[in-house]
């Protein structure tokens, strides 16, 4: 059996070596370490910061909302409000870039309405129809002079609206739980007072409308948010047509 036998001088050369490439090697990933450190800082103040806020905010409706879904659960739809990744979910296809007419229907604690309103422009116009008193109480603490808070059904578009044409519609609706015929009316009411080519916007916890909104909106798509509690289904619809 023989022997390998290196001589020492290369022997320390590539010891030599090896020590210099686990230096760099190392230096690499302490360097990457620190960045991706300051990177996960930034981004978890950044989150806490923003859950504090919701935590506060939740804190502040939750016994509100509560109370409101117990009174009338037919018409509130959940027992907790939205999450504001549903709200971008609902409001990320409208163009914002110039004026435009938003209608929202069941604003509720205005998770939506917050979210329209920090994207709209000055001169744009928000119309919210909300049945609830608590609800309105709250929306009309807003202040916003493009906001128009109207305490009424959303099947009486018609009386608010009269000639003018929405840009989008954006619903949290509880068609689940409304008479099929009112459903169908509101549905009608939402594609007639649409501006051509532009969006009828809805979520739900279930699909148990898309037959509907399909019949109604020929031009239609469903996204999946799973972060909300329910996690909830958004139909994104076109008018296309008159």
């Amino acid at each position: 059996m023989k022997i390998l036998r290196i001589p020492a001088t290369h022997f320390l050369q590539l010891s030599l070596k090896f020590d210099f490439i686990f230096c760099r090697v190392n230096n690499i990933c302490l360097m990457k370490n620190q960045y991706l450190s300051k990177v996960f800082e930034k981004n978890f103040y950044k989150k806490l910061i923003t859950t504090l806020q919701w935590q506060n905010f939740y804190k502040k409706y939750m016994r509100k909302f509560l109370k409101e879904f117990i009174k009338n659960p037919k018409t509130v739809g959940s027992i907790i409000p939205s999450s504001s990744r549903l709200a971008h979910s609902m409001t990320k296809h409208i163009d914002f870039s110039r004026d435009v007419i938003i209608v929202e229907f069941g604003p509720w604690i205005w998770v939506f309405t917050k979210e329209v309103l920090k994207k709209a422009t000055k001169n744009s116009q928000i119309f919210v129809f909300e049945v609830q008193d608590n609800f309105v109480e709250e929306l009309n603490k807003i202040g916003d002079p493009r906001l128009v808070v109207i305490h009424d059904w959303a099947q009486n578009i018609d009386k608010y609206l009269g000639d003018k044409k929405a840009d989008a519609i954006i619903s949290g609706l509880p068609f689940g739980s409304l008479p099929k015929e009112l459903t169908s009316e509101i549905l009608a009411k939402s594609h007639k007072h649409l501006k051509l080519n532009w969006m009828y916007i809805q979520f739900q916890y279930f699909l148990q409308n898309k037959k509907d909104i399909f019949n109604t909106f020929k031009n239609h798509s469903i996204t999946w948010q799973p972060i909300n509690f329910p996690p909830a289904f958004v139909y994104k619809c076109h008018k296309i047509h008159f």
